[in-house]
């Protein structure tokens, strides 16, 4: 529906500016700001949106083959759809390191550590490399490899979703709580999204106010 506007609105518009007899340059502005309108349409759920509901719309409606559904699904717990796009995910062609990211989160999805070991060393960036490592040591309950691994990282974002999951292991509730509740505040779109569904089931599902 929204691609249909847009190529209306272009049509009308530049139909319009004809009429009048406008210049280059403002057949140039128009179309740039039709752009722009467009795909901030598009993609402020995923990028900017702090509404859950929104957030959830927009992802629910990607395609079952995509990406972004595998997350969705993965998110939610919803086995049978994270089964049918992850074996959609790997029939794409891709870059092996990237391919072997959506594996281990697969595996992690799975539960299956096995799996995870075998897949993890076939992710190249390093940053992803350890982050996953050390959400494997946490979940094998290694916490003081996991601490190593997490402090050598330089990404912020990732060294304060796994200091939350090591203060979660260590039944550290209320000071995981807060540092989850202060990652929700400064995030938007899907970031947002993950945490706050992450919140929920940690600590609303179970009860812990």
């Amino acid at each position: 529906m929204k691609k249909t506007i847009f190529i209306i609105s272009l049509f009308i518009g530049a139909f319009c500016l004809g009429l009048s007899d406008a210049p280059s340059y403002v057949f140039g502005l128009f179309y740039v700001g039709v752009l722009l309108s467009f795909f901030w349409t598009i993609y402020y759920p995923f990028y900017f949106s702090k509404n859950l509901t929104s957030i959830e719309r927009y992802l629910s409606k990607q395609s079952k083959k995509s990406i972004l559904y595998f997350l969705y699904s993965v998110t939610n717990h919803m086995h049978d759809e994270i089964e049918h796009s992850y074996h959609y995910i790997m029939n794409k062609r891709m870059n092996p390191s990237k391919k072997a990211v959506y594996q281990v989160v697969y595996g992690f999805s799975k539960k299956d550590m096995q799996f995870i070991k075998e897949r993890i060393d076939f992710i190249k960036v390093p940053e992803w490399n350890s982050y996953y490592k050390t959400l494997l040591f946490i979940e094998e309950n290694e916490l003081e490899k996991a601490k190593v691994t997490k402090d050598s990282m330089r990404s912020h974002k990732f060294k304060n979703v796994l200091e939350f999951e090591l203060l979660l292991k260590e039944n550290k509730l209320e000071e995981a709580k807060t540092l989850l509740s202060h990652l929700i505040s400064n995030t938007r779109g899907f970031h947002y999204y993950m945490l706050s569904k992450r919140y929920e089931e940690t600590f609303e599902v179970k009860g812990i106010v």
